[in-house]
């Protein structure tokens, strides 16, 4: 599970920087 969640962490912070980043431009 640590393992799993280590890798999925750096997913959704990506997912979430995009978006922002989407909707900032």
């Amino acid at each position: 599970i640590c393992g799993v969640n280590h890798s999925f962490t750096p997913i959704m912070i990506e997912v979430v920087l995009f978006d922002f980043f989407k909707n900032y431009v």
